[in-house]
């Protein structure tokens, strides 16, 4: 059975949010999946110092960033290997 990322962050004890950006918590996502930030930022199209900056907290994901991660939220699974296919 798959579970959603926000079931897996409430399991936990994460504040994982992806409908409000200002408690999303980019890391715990990167985390689940077990990936670096450099391998994580290049899975999602985004800049390796975005990445690190949105994680402590100093940025926050571009539209298009914030779409992947709720896709990911939804499907991890699925939208994690759409995202290595590409």
């Amino acid at each position: 059975m798959k579970k959603s990322l926000n079931f897996i962050e409430q399991e936990r004890g994460s504040n994982c949010d992806f409908k409000n950006t200002q408690t999303l918590d980019i890391q715990s996502v990167r985390e689940y999946f077990g990936m670096t930030q450099d391998i994580f930022a290049y899975r999602i199209g985004a800049d390796y110092r975005d990445l690190v900056n949105c994680e402590k907290g100093i940025g926050k994901p571009s539209s298009s960033h914030l779409k992947i991660l709720r896709m990911l939220e939804e499907n991890p699974e699925a939208t994690m290997a759409m995202l290595k296919k590409s």
